[in-house]
């Protein structure tokens, strides 16, 4: 007898049990006999058939089931039930597989009772042979046993004829009989050469041995040489059951060997391939050889063969017994560059017949081909780093091989070191991460993230580090044609389930967005956001359709039997989906939450992909409110896993908050409806409150996910923060361990308290007022970590982390399989999951499960997957914990020095590194005043923070009302923080930023100037608390004046007073709404998020200003005597509404019509009239520059704001001058109002406002205060001097300032510096003194003279911008404003320009231009992009001569200011230069004239990647901007294609991703609209031309 290799089981045991037991009347058999027995089942659980187990491969892994062809006839699919011993209850160990794999025997023939050709195959894919007592295959043969044979037969048939199934598996031996036996007793039916018959003679009948009906598909099994062999089916019977001359007819399996042969060599490898090209690669190959299994995709090793000069190797000993050499060897191999563990390949001179090694590195010696062999393969392992490997080897050879036995002759010929090639990596090695302390959250963050990596499946990516996983899961989604490969493995085990993993990606995406300074501070941003979106890109490939979204892949019952690695699997994995047929609300939600979080990650770096994402969001939340149901109920199997118990509202309303807040920023336009949306969401589904986070109940996260969006809406948000309040509360009630660890369930309890301490930390940074949630965060973080401020866990009575590779002591043998197995190729299995010790791989950063119950010890025990399992969900909000408390800029609700001293003295302070200037030099002058805005700041200060005789001080503001008010700049001479005067003077400061960055860049002081403004803008948003909440001053201005010391000395009472509704300062906040718009445009090139942000609290604050008037003096004590608001508030307000226009043009172009309507009414409701003054109080004639700059980049009449500005003008020449030539405005601080209103009137210069003189008159009261006027300067005692503190060659050195006053620390500071006499102390550079107090040019610099002598944020802040603007090296040339298109078409001139700036002509515009787009010579809109966007309409450039029309070449995104996209002929007919270069030139904008037309009809462009799935529009050769594009099916169906970019006439891209053209209602017509109203279209007439870069031309110009 042969058993067909590969079909031959795993083991060759005999048949076990040999019961006298019987299936008919008999008692049941052992459940460890007839493993190979298997009940099959229908679709409804419904009991069918039996069958047998077999496998195509050599070893006990069963892969496929043989039946009776009865069973699968008419059947889709079959459920089959490994290791079934009780029909009716769960058996320990038990696999369910569902299999469509069915193939019947083609001559299958039924007539009524009988069959023919009765047999079956089902594929159930490879499943582990680790439980091999309860299940293996059987062995099958050509052959047939002896007649009168004892074979067994085995079921869970009737007792009885005509009666019920048994539940227990029962067998009854029977006798083989002859094939002419059933035929000479009247079984004329049966054919011999493919049925046999079985029972029991009639001379021993016994009539309680037999088959019943129930046991179609049972198998006989006979012993044969001693292994148990498959020999039959049973097919049929009479339905008497047992009897005399009635044997049972099985199908003889011998008859079928080749058909099954062909079929499990086919079926089980052969895939549709999915349509798209990125099908899965298939799986790789197995092979055997000498008992050593190697996997690779090629079959081939990666051998690195040594050198004699790389080892060493010597024969210490031989001798001569039996016939044998007998030798010993001991090599040496230096492991440089070889780790871990790898094949040694050991070639002799002689075929050895026997290896032994001792040695704690090397085992299991194998011969490579025959057991006498040359060539033998060592494993060896440098899990300890030992270098080199030394070890004994003994082996012997047979002395007709030998002749000359020697030291020499025996030695080995060569030694390799091998790799498997292509499923593993390359050097397996653990990552190199260093040991970390317990509270080090960076080292924990980067660990967090290789267990992330360790978890990815599918072909890994080049950056990925964890060298002991390898590719694997390659043909994820074949058996549905779709691609589902990537993504992570869920837990220990293999399977992906996605509503889980859902809740892991997406949560992640939420800290990487909340606490990116955080990722960034620890450097692991990039590890972090490529890990991200490894998960995104998986969930992306997911959903193949609006309403189809893949939930599981894999079969967790037969993934939890598989102990191995993950790229040996080749079981089973089935791809399932929910679809509204089989919903799956939660799924659907929780994957939309993560895609609308991604495209908050994603939209800086990629706005395509998120606008992308985004579009998923929605329409997978608009999956699941329209087609309601528990994923868990679609999805077979999953409920004993992950089942959805809460059900779908929590993540219904956390997609609906998320699609919400990703909205703000990827789409704007539709914030206001997504929130209304969310609302409407929340009404509908609120599921109550709960007392987890977790990946099945939500929707505590989405409480604090609404609270943000509400926020940001400027709506009330007080009811989620009650929530939040709640949930809070409720875990405080809850059990906790002795060292402090909430313990809200017992499995995963380490996780549960991590992800609410996640939720609750993001709380904390969005300013929800509740004390405490911070510094509860982070007592669970410490506590997993291993150090908690109440206690630690314990391993075996020692300190713990719960963190695998963290901290001292930390758990190493988690639940988790990969991690647990050896090197490759060693063997893996069960017996990996039983051993003690450590897993062999250290799985850095995982989260352990933690305590079962509330207590600190943790048993570490691989087996106990309560307490030691892994997870993606349990890591997920612990990642985004450690990247909060990773940030090392305080971000958290509450100073976080309320208990501790107030200020910091510095030690070993100087005075800064600043030289000798002269009058005039402004950049000088310029680097002087930035250090006094440092010298003024407040809080902690940074790294960067150049005046050293300052230090950290009043580190406490805020703890009186629970909110950081740290930072900013004290006001003057003393230490409060007046928000009302601070707030225009860094609006100033910004202002200037803007209008004058070249200056600043000029002078080398942009970033010093920026990062001291950015100072500034952080601490008025942390005073925005709230929509209608505003902080207005820190500290008490009375006793504040009565303390003369250093502020770090401090320890006074600082009250915090806030605006509100009931108490309102409309002047404040107005204030700070232009403060935050103008930032906006500082800081939106660097930062759109952070810009974005700031303007949309620009348009928070100015709606609270105009919906609660009122003047902030009148709500905040005590500030009447400091800074009262003697202008009121329509100042501010006129300002806020230009200001945010201003900003909107570049921040939110969208939006910007629709904001300068909105200023322009403001104006209408609110001008104060005319001033004299730009100041703190009254900054009306700023606001009357800062609109006529909105009106002129709108196109508008600005005729009113230039005669207003002129007014203003006019009305300083005729106040009065020093004889130095200094306006007088005012006594008190004259110097700073001449500056302040220089500097109004310097941005009106620089903005082209026809006025002669604007610039010359700010120069001449600039360089007054420097020095040396144009008509005289300021004196001291008689000289010459500034009045500027440090600036020329004599200043004031007494400014009325406190702490420049005290000497250094450890003297004592108080009243007595004060009062005398000489400069003070230390040097308070760059800082603007009031100036004469009358018109004079006297200046008296005495320190007690306050009104002289006063210095303040507010007196430089105009005078540092004038010092940006007359900085700038590059000369500027007043010229007429634009005023529109001309009417007369231009020609182009062949006459190659110049190139310098200085040779160009004025003409409407000149700047610094810069060439993109170089490679198509003519094609593209006519548009020209200039200042901050795209310009409708065709440009003119001018140098010298030459005149030229520039014409956009392709869309240009990412073009800056001053950037020109047009194209070759254009650029060098100006410049003669072909390559992207830098020149000045004028410009004025023209109609695109006709000669520059490529055609004499506008086209469409498809866009690169456009398919009818997805595809974008992009309008060329047009002369007006277009404003809709719709597409009309032949069917009547209209699609409207949304814009792609920005407003109306500014987008390049028309977008549908949709699939509105994936259809067969072709042809589709393309109907183009332009600004003017005038239509063109243009016909597809398949999907075929949908080609990307292709162009569909249309049937008019447009």
């Amino acid at each position: 007898m042969t058993c067909h290799n590969p079909l031959e089981p795993a083991t060759s045991e005999t048949l076990k049990g040999k019961p006298g037991s019987k299936i008919f009347g008999g008692s049941g058999a052992p459940r460890e006999t007839y493993r190979w027995q298997v009940p099959l089942f229908d679709n409804d659980s419904n009991f069918i058939c039996s069958g047998a187990l077999l496998t195509k491969n050599q070893g006990a892994s069963p892969d496929w089931v043989l039946s009776s062809a009865q069973c699968c006839d008419g059947r889709s699919s079959i459920i089959a039930k490994l290791g079934d011993f009780h029909l009716d209850s769960y058996d320990n160990g038990e696999i369910v597989i569902s299999s469509d794999k069915i193939f019947i025997l083609e001559d299958f023939q039924k007539f009524g009772e009988w069959s023919g050709n009765d047999a079956c195959l089902i594929n159930i894919g490879r499943v582990t042979a680790s439980q091999s007592t309860i299940y293996e295959p059987v062995c099958i043969s050509n052959d047939m046993p002896i007649d009168g044979a004892m074979c067994y037969v085995s079921g869970w048939g009737s007792l009885k004829a005509l009666s019920g199934n048994l539940n227990n598996l029962h067998a009854s031996p029977v006798n083989y009989f002859p094939d002419n036996y059933c035929a000479s007793i009247g079984y004329g039916n049966i054919q011999t050469s493919s049925e046999f018959c079985a029972g029991v003679p009639d001379s021993i009948f016994d009539e309680t041995k037999d088959i019943c009906n129930g046991d179609v598909g049972s198998p006989l099994v006979c012993e044969i040489a001693g292994k148990p062999v498959l020999s039959g089916m049973f097919s049929w019977g009479t339905s008497a059951c047992v009897g005399p001359n009635r044997p049972s007819v099985f199908s003889k399996v011998s008859a079928f060997v080749p058909w099954i042969l062909d079929i499990t060599s086919q079926g089980s490898t052969t895939t549709t391939s999915p349509p798209t090209t990125t099908t899965p690669s298939g799986p790789p190959t197995t092979t055997t050889s000498g008992g050593s299994t190697t996997t690779s995709t090629s079959g081939d090793l990666n051998c690195f063969g040594l050198t004699s000069e790389q080892y060493s190797m010597e024969v210490t000993n031989f001798w001569e017994s039996s016939g044998n050499y007998n030798f010993q060897v001991r090599p040496s191999v230096p492991l440089t560059g070889f780790t871990d563990t790898y094949l040694l390949k050991v070639n002799f001179k002689w075929p050895v017949n026997d290896i032994e090694t001792w040695g704690n590195t090397v085992n299991n010696p194998v011969p490579s081909s025959a057991s006498e062999s040359e060539d033998w393969d060592l494993f060896f392992d440098n899990k300890w780093d030992i270098n080199p490997v030394e070890f004994l080897l003994q082996g012997s050879v047979a002395s007709q091989h030998i002749s000359d036995a020697s030291l020499t002759t025996l030695l080995p010929k060569s030694l390799k070191i091998c790799l498997p090639d292509g499923v593993y990596p390359d050097g397996p090695a653990e990552p190199a991460v260093g040991q970390t302390n317990w509270l080090d959250y960076s080292g924990a963050l980067e660990k967090s993230i290789l267990f992330y990596e360790a978890q990815m499946a599918g072909p890994l990516p080049d950056w990925h580090r964890v060298a002991w996983r390898g590719d694997a899961t390659l043909t994820d989604g074949c058996d549905v044609g779709v691609d589902l490969t990537g993504g992570f493995y869920d837990a220990g085990d293999f399977v992906k389930f996605n509503f889980p993993g859902a809740m892991a990606i997406h949560t992640l995406g939420w800290g990487l967005h909340q606490f990116k300074a955080g990722y960034e501070d620890a450097g692991e941003y990039e590890n972090a956001l490529r890990v991200f979106k490894w998960g995104v890109d998986y969930f992306v490939r997911c959903h193949v359709a609006p309403n189809e979204l893949y939930a599981q892949v894999g079969d967790g019952y037969l993934d939890h039997a598989f102990w191995d690695r993950p790229e040996e699997m080749d079981m089973n994995r089935p791809a399932q989906k929910i679809t509204p047929s089989k919903p799956g609300s939660d799924l659907a939600a929780g994957v939309s939450a993560l895609f609308s979080t991604a495209a908050l990650v994603f939209n800086d770096s990629d706005s395509a992909y998120a606008q992308d994402l985004l579009q998923r969001a929605r329409e997978l939340l608009t999956f699941a409110t329209t087609n309601l149901g528990k994923y868990s109920d679609s999805i077979t199997g999953v409920s004993e896993f992950y089942k959805s118990w809460s059900g779908y509202n929590d993540e219904i309303i956390l997609a609906g908050a998320s699609v919400a807040r990703a909205s703000f920023v990827v789409d704007s336009s539709s914030f206001n409806s997504d929130v209304t949306a969310a609302k409407d969401l929340f009404n509908s589904h609120y599921p109550g409150p709960a007392d987890e986070y977790s990946w099945d109940n939500r929707g505590e996260g989405a409480n604090v996910m609404m609270f943000d969006v509400l926020t940001l809406a400027g709506e009330d948000a007080s009811v989620y923060s009650s929530r939040i309040q709640g949930f809070y509360s409720r875990l405080q009630s809850l059990p906790k361990t002795p060292g402090g660890m909430v313990h809200i369930a017992e499995w995963g309890s380490a996780r549960h308290a991590t992800n609410a301490a996640f939720v609750l930390k993001v709380a904390a940074d969005l300013n929800v007022p509740i004390g405490g949630l911070s510094d509860w965060s982070k007592s669970q973080l410490d506590y997993v970590l291993g150090n908690g401020p109440s206690g630690h866990p314990t391993i075996n009575g020692v300190q713990s982390s719960l963190v695998v590779g963290h901290g001292s002591k930390s758990p190493h043998s988690p639940h988790h399989t990969s991690s647990s197995c050896p090197p490759y190729p060693q063997s893996c299995g069960w017996s990996d999951f039983s051993k003690a010790g450590p897993n062999h791989w250290t799985l850095y950063g995982a989260l352990c499960g933690g305590p079962r119950t509330a207590t600190d010890v943790f048993i570490n025990d691989r087996s106990d997957y309560v307490a030691n399992e892994v997870a993606m969900d349990y890591n997920s909000g612990f990642q985004g914990l450690l990247a909060a408390f990773s940030d090392t800029t305080p971000t958290t609700s509450t100073p976080q020095n309320c208990d501790g001293a107030q200020g910091v003295i510095p030690s070993s302070p100087a005075e800064p590194a600043v030289g000798q200037t002269n009058w005039l030099d402004y950049s000088g002058a310029l680097e002087k005043s930035i250090l006094f805005y440092e010298a003024q700041m407040a809080g902690p200060l940074p790294d960067w923070h150049r005046v050293a005789w300052r230090g950290d001080a009043t580190l406490t503001d805020g703890c009186d009302v629970s909110v950081d008010l740290t930072g900013g700049f004290y006001d003057a001479g003393d230490f409060v923080k007046f928000n009302f005067p601070g707030a225009m003077a860094i609006h100033t400061l910004g202002w200037g930023l803007h209008q004058f960055k070249a200056g600043y860049e000029d002078a080398g002081e942009y970033e010093n100037a920026l990062r001291v403004f950015k100072w500034g803008v952080d601490y008025f948003v942390r005073c925005h608390v709230a929509p209608n909440e505003l902080y207005a001053q820190v500290g008490d201005g009375y006793l504040d004046h009565a303390f003369w010391d250093r502020p770090e000395e401090m320890n006074m009472n600082r009250p915090a007073q806030k605006i509100t509704p009931s108490n309102p300062g409309s002047d404040l906040a107005g204030g700070v709404s232009a403060l935050f718009s103008t930032a906006a445009l500082v800081f939106y090139d660097s930062d759109p998020a952070y810009a974005q942000d700031l303007l949309h609290r620009a348009r928070e604050l100015l709606t609270f200003a105009t919906t609660n008037l009122g003047k902030y003096s009148d709500s905040i004590t005590g500030v009447n005597e400091f800074y009262k608001s003697w202008s009121g508030y329509n100042d501010e307000i006129i300002l806020a509404g230009a200001s945010i226009a201003r900003a909107s043009f570049v921040v939110d172009s969208s939006s910007f019509n629709s904001d300068v309507t909105a200023a322009k009414d403001l104006f209408n409701s609110y001008y104060p009239g005319p001033a004299d003054e730009y100041s703190w109080d009254n900054r009306g004639e700023g606001a009357n520059v800062m609109m006529f700059d909105v009106l002129t980049l709108a196109g508008e009449d600005a005729s009113i704001y230039s005669s207003r500005i002129q007014g203003f003008y006019s009305r300083l020449q005729s106040l009065p001058k020093t004889p130095g030539g200094m306006v007088h405005i005012a006594e008190w601080g004259s110097a700073r109002h001449a500056t302040n209103a220089a500097f109004v009137l310097k941005v009106a210069a620089d903005l082209n406002v026809s006025i002669e003189g604007l610039s010359d008159w700010s120069k001449s009261q600039l360089d007054y205060v420097l020095g040396d006027g144009p008509s005289g300067h300021p004196t001291i005692n008689g000289g010459q001097s500034s009045l500027i503190v440090g600036h020329g060659s004599k200043s004031p050195h007494s400014p009325h300032h406190t702490s420049s006053s005290c000497p250094p620390y450890p003297q004592s500071c108080g009243w007595s510096d004060f009062s005398k006499a000489g400069p003070n102390h230390w040097t308070l550079y760059g800082a603007l003194c009031g100036g004469p107090r009358t018109t004079t040019d006297v200046f008296i610099n005495d320190r007690s003279d306050y009104v002289a002598n006063e210095v303040a944020i507010d007196y430089n802040s105009g005078f540092q911008g004038l010092l940006a603007a007359f900085s700038d090296t590059t000369p500027t040339t007043t010229t007429t404003p634009y005023t529109g298109p001309t009417t007369t078409s231009e020609s182009t001139s062949t006459t190659n320009g110049g190139g310098g700036g200085s040779d160009c002509d004025a003409f409407s515009k000149t700047g610094e231009l810069t060439q993109y787009g170089l490679e198509q010579s003519f094609s593209g809109n006519c548009e020209f992009a200039f200042d901050s966007g795209i310009e409708l309409g065709n440009n003119k450039l001018r140098c010298i001569a030459t005149d030229t029309i520039a014409m956009v070449a392709d869309s240009c995104p990412e073009c800056n200011a001053g950037d020109v996209d047009s194209n070759l002929l254009v650029w060098n007919s100006v410049t003669g230069n072909e390559s992207p270069s830098r020149f000045d030139a004028s410009w004025e904008f023209v109609e695109c004239p006709s000669a520059f037309r490529p055609n004499p009809k506008s086209q469409l462009r498809w866009k690169t990647g456009s398919s009818q799935w997805w595809l974008g529009l992009q309008p060329t050769n047009t002369r007006f901007g277009i404003v809709s594009i719709t597409a009309r099916r032949s069917d009547g169906n209209e699609f409207s294609l949304p814009l792609g970019g920005n407003d109306v006439g500014f987008s390049f891209w028309f977008l549908s991703a949709n699939s509105f053209f994936d259809t067969d209602q072709y042809p589709i017509t393309i109907i183009v609209t332009n600004t003017e109203g005038d239509t063109a279209s243009g016909t597809v007439f398949s999907t075929s031309e949908i080609v990307a870069n292709t162009y569909l031309d249309l049937d008019a110009l447009l």
